[in-house]
């Protein structure tokens, strides 16, 4: 349930403009590592990448950009020191928008698929996995990011292995996360840190170190029709975690979310959460002690929760796991 994001993007200038030469003679093929897409148009991944040591994959500073990996992979090879990424999406000074990256696999970057001040963009059918550095204290690598990024529509994605997320949204409001299958990531399945207003619809979440995590700042969103079973600790959290240890000063627990139509069921420690926690060396988790029940839980399937008295419904004897539509999001045909 940690957060291990720790300001990494701090170093994005330097990465990028070190790792990412000006792509001579761009036309719509890309067949190269540290690839960069800076102008408009449709892009066509034409076979495998395997970069070397400390070499990206493909970095896109354009908006109105299609990028179609065509069923090819993106394998990096990281050092403890050096993030490399496999598909980035990033601006400094105006949003992006109207970027598509679809049908691939990114595997052993730092993160797998990233965007960073990115709006009304989408990224499908992406394989994202064992995506990884072993710097510092923890080990960190997401399968997907999204980092102050807005409207976006993250879907039919697979991310599995992932050494920290599944997929971290930091900062990002009103994106919409449907229809992914999240498995075996060493941390949470998904993390949000200041996301706000967005949904998160229908995924398959199982065998995570947590499900869904939210923290402070994390308010305003809907999670309805997921599936979240198997995981190490728990289902859903919406936690306050510890500000500063000594003393003991706490953040405010995510507020005004809405939890409904969820089976939650068989994970370790619990299935549904609104708490106060702090990891060793505080290490206490305990419900809000005035009783006050900042989000709605309702018509939810599962067995255990936490949480002050009367703020999580009943459980719900639901077994239609999600009532949404599957836009069944096909890839290009071109």
């Amino acid at each position: 349930m940690k957060s291990v994001f720790v300001n990494k993007w701090l170093f994005v200038p330097l990465f990028l403009f070190a790792a990412f030469p000006v792509f001579a003679g761009k036309a719509n093929t890309v067949n190269s590592c540290e690839t960069v897409i800076d102008e408009p148009g449709n892009y066509k991944l034409v076979k495998d990448l395997d970069c070397r040591v400390n070499e990206s994959g493909i970095f896109i500073a354009s908006s109105d950009v299609s990028l179609d990996l065509k069923g090819h992979s993106i394998t990096c090879s990281t050092t403890d020191d050096v993030m490399v990424g496999g598909v980035v999406a990033l601006s400094w000074t105006e949003p992006l928008r109207n970027v598509t990256i679809r049908d691939g696999q990114v595997s052993n970057c730092h993160d797998g698929v990233t965007l960073i001040n990115v709006e009304d963009s989408k990224v499908t059918r992406i394989a994202a996995s064992e995506n990884r550095t072993f710097g510092g204290p923890y080990s960190e690598g997401t399968g997907i990011t999204v980092f102050m990024g807005a409207n976006n529509v993250i879907t039919h994605n697979e991310l599995f292995g992932n050494a920290s997320h599944g997929l971290g949204v930091w900062y990002s409001d009103g994106n919409v996360f449907k229809h992914n299958t999240i498995t075996g990531n060493w941390n949470n399945a998904i993390w949000f840190e200041a996301g706000t207003d967005s949904l998160i619809m229908c995924n398959d979440i199982y065998e995570n170190m947590d499900g869904i995590a939210m923290q402070y700042y994390s308010d305003g969103n809907l999670l309805q029709g997921n599936h979240i079973v198997h995981n190490y600790f728990g289902g859903i959290w919406m936690f306050s975690e510890v500000n500063d240890p000594d003393p003991v000063q706490w953040m405010d627990i995510p507020a005004d979310n809405t939890v409904r139509l969820n089976i939650v069921e068989n994970n370790g420690m619990g299935d549904l959460f609104e708490v106060y926690y702090a990891p060793p060396p505080v290490d206490i988790i305990f419900p809000d002690p005035e009783g006050a029940c900042p989000n709605t839980w309702e018509k939810n399937r599962y067995g255990k929760q936490m949480a002050a008295p009367g703020c999580i419904t009943e459980p719900f004897n639901l077994e239609d796991v999600c009532a949404m539509d599957d836009d069944d999001d096909k890839g290009s045909d071109d």
